[in-house]
């Protein structure tokens, strides 16, 4: 889910390529051009926090999550019950984003904030309860699959978002940031910072996935839900093999592009031995 801020007008953010058309035109003829320009990536800093770290109520959040699926036999569901008590693994990443990206768009044209400048921290839950599903589709195997993402299964999910969020707000009134700002646009006056029924419903109405999905063909014993064995061929067939960030049944603390290139290198000392 997602915070953000109306920068002071002496700040610019990359929204002005939303909204100042003859600059974004000769921003991109520059960057077309191999010049520098706003269109180059830019990248904000990056938070990786545990729950200790993060709220005082670290101790009800690791309960919490115990009661919803303590007596889970899904490997996943053990393997991140044992991450929340490890002091060293990251249960929150926040990201403070240049302009705004949050769900619902940049202010309409005409509207009362269009032509202002943003600052977004995107707050993200690292290791959620809820596990989603994805199937073939049985009246038509070879349509889309069927997806079921379960979002906020579990009363874990919601709480944690709830600290979460507590806290960003509590970093973006804490100097230098404090500065930079003039206004929270989202989620302002409708939410509270002491009133967890509004951030309940902020929660449910606002959040949405990031780029990473796993676990849709984990590498794990055929006996505890696996897709595919330690040489990453699909269980029951032969030279079928699946390589890509699917087959980790948990999501790491972070970004996976350099984890992907090592399964990807795994892979192929897997095939090349295979076939000499």
């Amino acid at each position: 889910m997602q915070i953000s801020y109306r920068l002071k007008p002496s700040y610019t953010s990359s929204d002005i390529l939303k909204y100042d058309t003859p600059f974004a035109t000769s921003e991109f003829s520059k960057w077309l051009s191999g010049q520098k320009s706003w269109y180059d990536d830019r990248r904000g800093p990056f938070i990786f926090a545990n729950w200790n770290q993060i709220t005082p109520n670290a101790p009800a959040l690791v309960k919490l999550a115990h009661a919803n699926v303590g007596k889970s036999p899904d490997i996943g569901h053990q393997k991140k019950l044992e991450q929340l008590s490890n002091p060293f693994i990251p249960q929150v990443e926040i990201i403070l984003a240049d302009g705004y990206t949050g769900r619902n768009g940049y202010p309409a044209p005409n509207s009362t904030h269009y032509g202002d400048d943003f600052v977004t921290f995107i707050i993200i839950l690292l290791h959620p309860l809820s596990r989603g599903s994805i199937h073939l589709n049985a009246s038509n195997p070879a349509g889309k699959p069927i997806i079921d993402p379960h979002f906020l299964e579990y009363e874990y999910d919601i709480q944690a978002f709830i600290e979460a969020a507590k806290f960003t707000r509590r970093l973006a009134a804490a100097e230098p940031l404090r500065s930079l700002w003039e206004g929270e646009h989202e989620p302002a006056a409708a939410v509270q910072s002491d009133n967890d029924a509004q951030w309940r419903e902020w929660v449910r109405e606002n959040m949405f996935t990031v780029c990473h999905p796993s676990g849709t063909v984990p590498m794990l014993p055929l006996a505890k839900g696996g897709v595919v064995d330690s040489k990453l061929v699909v269980y029951g067939t032969e030279n079928l093999r699946v390589v890509d960030w699917g087959l980790m049944p948990v999501q790491i603390s972070g970004h996976p592009q350099t984890a992907v290139y090592g399964i990807a290198e795994r892979a192929a000392e897997i095939v090349i031995a295979a076939n000499s």
